[in-house]
C-alpha cells in the first residue's frame, strides 16, 4: 500500500512501511483513520491552526486540523459565530 503526500506542489507516494517509520521517529501514535484533501486559502488555514491551538489540538506537536473536525463533529466543541463589529 503506498501513501500519497504533497510537498511543495508535487505529489509523492510513499511505501506505507516508510510512513509507519516517519510515525516512528517523530514519536506520533499511528492512526487508522480516512484521509480527507482541502482546498483553502492560507488566511483559512491560519485561522483553523489557531481554532486547533486554542482547543489544544495538536499530533506531533503541530495543531492538528483532524482533531478539531472530531470535537466539532461529536458535539464535543461547539463554535459560534461571533457578533459582527459595524466599521467606525
Amino acid at each position: 500500500m503506498q501513501l500519497r503526500i504533497g510537498v511543495c506542489g508535487f505529489t509523492v507516494l510513499l511505501d506505507c512501511s516508510i510512513h509507519k517509520y516517519l510515525d516512528d521517529i517523530l514519536d506520533r501514535p499511528r492512526l487508522d483513520h480516512k484521509t480527507v484533501a482541502i482546498r483553502m486559502s492560507s488566511e483559512t488555514r491560519d485561522a483553523l491552526d489557531e481554532l486547533a491551538t486554542i482547543h489544544n489540538c495538536f499530533y506531533g506537536g503541530k495543531p492538528n486540523l483532524a482533531r478539531l473536525l472530531e470535537l466539532i463533529a461529536s458535539g464535543a466543541l461547539i463554535l459560534t459565530p461571533s457578533p459582527a463589529t459595524s466599521p467606525d
